[in-house]
């Protein structure tokens, strides 16, 4: 597989195997998770954003053998290029491989300020919001312009991340309608 979103910017089988490496050791560097859940659970539904590729959300225990083999091979101590073949060729792996591989273009794995994981846009920055708008079901990067906001993008992140906030109550209301979650953590970005 071979995508080029922007100039210079190319992402082939090695280099998502990298970047995975990278996300990887990123989460499992947190020592714990701000809602309970693992880190690998958090992993395998951030990276999928909780759905499947019929993009309905995941059941109870979906893809998680496929994850597991994902992972494992992942941070195996074999050289980057022998990971990527065995990530696109293992059988129990491929199927996460290839959901994950279709949600990374151009977005990158961060943590907010309560260190929740998010996947976020490529042009997301630190002085940006992750807000849900009112009425929504998945939240987004909002940019402050002066008086408006600029939409950046959708944020992939643990769904009971954000059923919890909404339970809760944490998500303070504001001007025009929107619902503010969380900002990004200015220097956790990879």
């Amino acid at each position: 597989m071979y995508l080029r979103f922007q100039e210079g910017w190319e992402y082939n089988d090695l280099e998502c195997t990298r970047l995975w490496r990278q996300w990887t050791d990123f989460a499992f560097s947190l020592q714990s998770y701000p809602t309970g859940e693992s880190i690998a659970d958090v992993l395998l539904h951030t990276l999928c954003w909780g759905n499947n590729t019929a993009l309905k959300r995941l059941a109870l225990g979906e893809y998680r053998k496929n994850f597991e083999a994902w992972l494992k091979i992942l941070q195996s101590s074999n050289p980057l290029e022998a990971v990527a073949k065995d990530l696109y060729e293992d059988e129990m792996a491929y199927s996460y491989t290839h959901r994950a591989e279709f949600l990374i273009w151009g977005r990158f794995l961060s943590t907010t300020v309560n260190s929740h994981l998010a996947l976020v846009p490529i042009s997301a920055s630190a002085d940006d919001q992750i807000v849900v708008l009112s009425g929504g079901k998945i939240p987004f990067v909002l940019r402050a312009t002066g008086n408006t906001f600029k939409i950046i993008g959708p944020v992939m992140c643990m769904v009971s991340w954000m059923e919890r906030l909404f339970q809760k109550r944490k998500l303070r209301k504001t001007w025009n309608g929107l619902l503010f979650a969380e900002q990004r953590h200015p220097s956790h970005r990879v």
